[in-house]
């Protein structure tokens, strides 16, 4: 009976969390109707080009680029800079490479302005509008790493990472560096250096065990990876 009780969880695993992801959208759009004014209306358009980042980039940029449009006219220096780091890996994800560097460049220029933190209007209890600024730095350098890699450029992809982690590493971020060294680890699976691989794949799951931010699917993917490695070995 136990076994079969797991089986049938299993199964309708992919069922819950279908049924949470449209709850969130559905979530997000009443939000949207409902928005009061433009900035609530920006921060519901930023949540939901984050919501589509994986399973449609089209919908993504599309409402990056609403969230841009605001930002915009509203002067609010770090959310441009943050849509245009959410545009940035969309194009990445839609292979206009030009397009996803272009945007990643004007996203880190804006963000290196320390004057940006001044228009910063919403962030998380204890986060200062400085963290907020080198955050979005350390998450435009990461995913531009994530763009050198794609294209196969591996100097710039490290270069890139290794800048994102240094911005972690500033604010005690400890998932933020977590990221960068699980994805500098992954590069000696191509150099046939497993070992290597797996230390930084534990090292990475280190990092994340000490974050206060929830990242069970990234922790989770990491362990699958390790466990994958260690199948190599």
């Amino acid at each position: 009976m136990k076994v079969l009780i797991k089986i049938l969880l299993l199964l309708l695993l992919p069922v819950f969390v279908s049924a949470q992801q449209h709850k969130q959208l559905d979530s997000l759009r009443m939000a949207l109707s409902n928005a009061a004014n433009d900035t609530i209306r920006m921060d519901v358009y930023d949540q939901l080009a984050y919501y589509f980042y994986e399973v449609n980039p089209d919908s993504s940029l599309l409402y990056a680029e609403k969230e841009l449009q605001i930002a915009t006219q509203l002067n609010l220096k770090i959310y441009e800079a943050n849509a245009l780091t959410h545009q940035g890996y969309d194009f990445t994800n839609l292979n206009n490479y030009p397009k996803a560097l272009e945007s990643f460049l004007e996203a880190q220029k804006i963000a290196e302005d320390p004057a940006c933190e001044k228009t910063v209007w919403h962030f998380a209890i204890n986060q200062t509008p400085r963290e907020v600024r080198i955050s979005l730095l350390n998450t435009n350098q990461y995913l531009l790493g994530l763009l050198y890699a794609t294209a196969g450029n591996r100097d710039k992809e490290v270069s890139s990472f290794l800048k994102a982690k240094s911005y972690a590493e500033s604010i005690r971020d400890t998932a933020g560096i977590g990221f960068v060294i699980w994805q500098l680890g992954r590069n000696y699976i191509d150099l046939g250096k497993l070992d290597s691989a797996l230390l930084f794949a534990q090292k990475a799951l280190s990092y994340f065990s000490k974050s206060n931010i929830s990242f069970r699917d990234r922790r989770y993917a990491g362990r699958t990876y390790v466990g994958w490695l260690y199948s190599l070995s």
